[in-house]
Order: C-alpha cells, then sequence, then structure tokens
C-alpha cells in the first residue's frame, strides 16, 4: 500500500480533516469528487476514473452511494477503498434504531474510543433495509459490534435480526449487546403520547407531549413554557 497513491474521495469538510490529519505521513494526489472542481488545499480535484493505482479515502457524507459507484468501477472495498472513519483504526459497527445511533454518536466523540476504533457507516435497520446493500463482509472484519437485541420476528425481516448477523461476526470479535430502549420515553414522561409518522416511506414513533400541546391551545407563551420546563416543573409536580 505504501508504494500506492492516496486519493481522498469527498472535496468537503471531512476530506479536509483527513488531510490536516495525515498529510505528514501519506502520499495524497489529489481528491475525487462527482460534483466539484478545482483545487482543495493545494491538492487537484479530479473526476474519479477507474484503474488508478491508488488507495482511496472515501470521505464523503453518502459513503454507500460512492461504495456503489468504486465498485461498479472495479474498485475493492477494504483493499483499494474505505471509509475516512476506520482509516487506520480497528472497525466497529453499530447496528440497531435510532436509540443505538445516539450511543454511537457519544462514543465517536470520546477521545480514547476514537483513538483505537472507528465506526464503519453501518446504517441503522431502518435505513438499511431501503438501501438492500450487502454488508456482511463488513462484520466478518469487525473487531467490535454494538447492536440492539433485534428479534427474529421484527417488521423487517428475519435476515435483518441480531441472531442473524451474529453468524457473520469473527470470534475475535468483541460483542455488546444494549437493551432494546422501545416505549422508554412514555415511561418516563407519561404525559407522552405516542403517535407514528411517516418518513421516506418508513414509519417513525414519535412522542408529543401533551401538557405541550394545552399550553399551545391555552395561548400560553414560549418563553413561560420554556422556563417552566428548565426549571423542572413537571418532575416537580410529579414527585409532590
Amino acid at each position: 500500500m505504501n508504494s500506492r497513491e492516496y486519493i481522498i474521495f469527498g472535496a468537503g469538510k471531512n476530506g479536509e480533516r483527513v488531510v490536516y490529519q495525515h498529510y505528514k505521513d501519506i502520499n495524497i494526489s489529489c481528491f475525487w469528487d462527482n460534483i466539484k472542481t478545482g483545487e482543495l488545499l493545494g491538492y487537484p480535484i479530479e473526476k474519479p476514473e477507474a484503474g488508478r493505482n491508488a488507495y482511496i479515502i472515501v470521505a464523503a457524507m453518502s459513503y454507500l452511494e460512492i461504495r456503489e459507484q468504486l465498485l461498479q468501477m472495479g474498485y475493492r472495498e477494504f483493499e483499494d477503498f474505505i471509509p475516512h472513519q476506520i482509516f487506520r483504526k480497528k472497525i466497529a459497527v453499530a447496528y440497531g434504531n435510532c436509540h443505538l445511533e445516539a450511543i454511537k454518536k457519544y462514543l465517536e466523540r470520546h477521545k480514547e474510543f476514537d483513538a483505537i476504533y472507528g465506526f464503519y457507516p453501518f446504517p441503522m435497520i431502518q435505513i438499511w433495509k431501503t438501501t438492500k446493500e450487502n454488508l456482511m463482509d463488513v462484520l466478518s472484519r469487525c473487531a467490535l459490534f454494538i447492536h440492539q437485541s433485534i428479534r427474529k420476528d421484527n417488521g423487517y425481516g428475519e435476515k435483518y435480526a441480531s441472531e442473524y448477523l451474529l453468524q457473520y461476526i469473527p470470534k475475535t470479535c468483541e460483542v455488546i449487546a444494549v437493551p432494546n430502549l422501545y416505549g422508554l420515553p412514555k415511561y418516563l414522561f407519561p404525559q407522552l403520547n405516542y403517535v407514528k409518522l411517516t418518513l421516506h416511506g418508513n414509519w417513525y414513533p414519535f412522542f408529543v407531549d401533551e401538557n405541550m400541546v394545552e399550553w399551545i391551545k391555552e395561548g400560553k407563551s414560549l418563553h413561560d413554557i420554556k422556563k417552566y420546563i428548565i426549571g423542572g416543573g413537571y418532575i416537580k409536580k410529579m414527585l409532590l
């Protein structure tokens, strides 16, 4: 790999970050970008092309789309290109729903964790169902797998269940199971009403605060509502 040139796919903020972090220890030849042209940080911005003897660090936001593009061009994931999050790091995978996404974001900002692990941009279950990507090779390479216990009879299909995915995890991989916190907001805040909203063809659970709805109907100002919430008004009322 040392004799190959390095190309950063994505001439944006993430691409700039890769340059600042690694320009001293890797031979960056250029940026690739499907839209932008010109140069960035002194490096030319070129259009992607097949057949380059390069190691491609993908710093674009839509990694799975770029992944498919590079595969179609004949490049091999992990051998010829990787997402910037896992460059020179152990591969971590977080899998579940929106609750696990929050845990993932927290860990990404932890300095000691970030020094060792990088999260592969593995989609959460509701997104993966729509992309239909085959990502089992990613699971076979991960060193840390954090997942929610998604049962076989989930609404997306058996192959999206934890038990199905775990068969692809190597024995050396550390596995952490996180309880499914579905419905927790209603348990902690009984004034919440559960509703379903559909986005991009999928439904997601949302919770509406009944108190907030009533206050708005009564004409209560947003300033007074904010003051009441910040002061712990509802929680204090419950404790009394």
